[in-house]
């Protein structure tokens, strides 16, 4: 799987995102707008972008779109060369203090958002330091084993992103452990509760909040982004104690908002984060 991972992006990543804007802005943008990819993209777009024109709603669609098949480009990369040659790839890191200071009897918590790829980031991070990752599973289960297995390096620990996961969590919190996680995602039912996300109601993780209570000090967000064509850059972030309050993830989604909003073509709009909400109900009805 690796080696075949490898063999797809052989080209690297400069050449490889190149090829991949090419071909996008010759034809292959048709083709995408047939997909759900576009369509729940745009869904999302128009909900929390109600100050843009039309014409200012379709082209941030298809920069999304586009930027959506480079991440993926970039975990398939990750992926095809483990997180060690990956990390060598990050070219800035921003307040990287947050993350490398000292944590003797303080675990650490970082919490992310679906910027660019996910295994991009995680790479860097657990080269850095190891790490109890959540996760959700992948539908295909060799696909999965893999993916576990590159989450898995520097003897980092993948858990699911359900109960169990979560009290594996809070063990390791107690055990002054790093844990990492992505908690923009829709959870399970009974794992979250409803808030609000660009001024739309969703529904919410508590885990950041919740976690956040079981320690001395503050949670990190951590996210990637690449600020020009040849610079890939990890952001840190130090929160504020209100992400302890029981309110906390109004707080988190708030964060996520205000750094979404400085290049919203990175996010991944492609998911459908309004499901679950009643009044959302015929949103992603295509």
């Amino acid at each position: 799987m690796k080696t075949l991972l490898y063999v797809l992006t052989i080209s690297g990543l400069t050449v490889g995102t190149k090829l991949i804007q090419i071909a996008y802005d010759l034809g292959l943008i048709f083709l995408i707008r047939r997909t759900n990819l576009y369509k729940i993209s745009k869904a999302n777009i128009t909900t929390v972008f109600t100050n843009k024109s039309k014409n200012e709603i379709d082209k941030l669609v298809n920069e999304s779109c586009k930027e959506t098949l480079i991440s993926f480009f970039e975990s398939l990369y990750s992926w095809g060369r483990g997180p060690q040659k990956t990390s060598f790839n990050v070219n800035k890191v921003v307040d990287r203090y947050l993350y490398t200071q000292e944590t003797v009897n303080n675990p650490r918590l970082c919490f992310s958002f679906h910027n660019r790829s996910i295994d991009f980031m995680l790479s860097w991070l657990i080269v850095q330091n190891q790490s109890t990752i959540m996760y959700k599973p992948l539908k295909l289960k060799p696909f999965d084993e893999f993916v576990k297995k590159h989450r898995s390096h520097n003897n980092s620990l993948p858990v699911e992103a359900s109960i169990k996961g979560v009290r594996q969590m809070l063990i390791d919190i107690k055990s002054n452990k790093s844990i990492t996680l992505a908690s923009d995602q829709v959870p399970q039912r009974k794992l979250g509760i409803e808030s609000y996300f660009f001024g739309k109601k969703c529904y919410s993780t508590t885990i950041v909040s919740s976690l956040a209570k079981k320690m001395n000090n503050l949670p990190i967000m951590v996210y990637l982004t690449k600020p020009n064509k040849s610079i890939y850059s990890i952001v840190f972030a130090q929160s504020s104690p209100q992400i302890k309050l029981d309110d906390g993830h109004k707080y988190m989604n708030q964060l996520f908002e205000a750094e979404i909003s400085k290049n919203p073509k990175e996010y991944s709009w492609e998911y459908k984060k309004f499901r679950r909400i009643e009044e959302n109900k015929d949103l992603y009805n295509f």
